[in-house]
């Protein structure tokens, strides 16, 4: 989905046409979901379909300030530094400024699944100049997922610490213990991986 309107976007570009903007979010949940009935129609209802919205959400300000310095990552979640000691009916949601643009963003539920599922290793490549605020708070695992017969994919899952910020300029106060995990879309982080890859062989 990313490549393609990555595809039409360039044909947007060359037409003076607005870019199509996306934001993807992936969420595990093991409980089924409920259904309502409107007449002869199912509503499925789940929390699954809420938190996977606000994951695939990118806030303005933070579009602003990120668009020209988010580096080879494209989601990023930060928490507000007024947040730290929230009012006592604060939705802790409420505090968190999300950035997502071109990115893929899934739960921690999700991780956990996927290192079940396929063989994540610990990947470190030189990568073109990140966002300044990461200061190396981030960890990169690398894996290969089957996505058809005979075909398989290599992915590149980044998994970092959400730092609290200045609601203002962005400029890192501290860290949280909070994480969040980005499926890494950016081609040059993959031409990073296969460049080691020709290096060591």
């Amino acid at each position: 989905m990313i490549e393609i309107v990555r595809g039409y976007n360039e044909l947007m570009k060359r037409s003076g046409m607005p870019e199509l903007s996306l934001g993807i979010g992936i969420t595990l949940q093991e409980s089924a979901p409920l259904y309502l009935m409107d007449g002869e129609h199912q509503i499925m209802i789940s929390e699954a379909l809420n938190e996977s919205d606000r994951l695939s959400s990118c806030n303005k300000k933070a579009r602003k300030v990120m668009e020209s310095q988010a580096g080879p990552f494209h989601v990023y979640v930060f928490q507000s530094e007024e947040s730290t000691s929230p009012s006592e009916d604060a939705n802790p949601e409420d505090l968190v400024i999300s950035y997502n643009l071109g990115g893929i963003r899934m739960n921690q539920a999700a991780f956990r699944k996927l290192e079940q599922e396929i063989s994540l290793a610990p990947l470190a490549v030189k990568l073109p100049p990140s966002m300044a605020s990461d200061k190396g708070e981030y960890r990169l695992s690398s894996g290969t997922v089957p996505v058809d017969r005979d075909i398989f994919r290599k992915i590149v899952v980044r998994e970092s610490r959400v730092p609290r910020v200045n609601a203002d300029d962005f400029s890192v106060q501290g860290w949280t213990e909070r994480t969040y995990y980005e499926v890494c879309t950016d081609p040059a982080i993959y031409a990073a991986l296969e460049k080691k890859k020709a290096a060591k062989a």
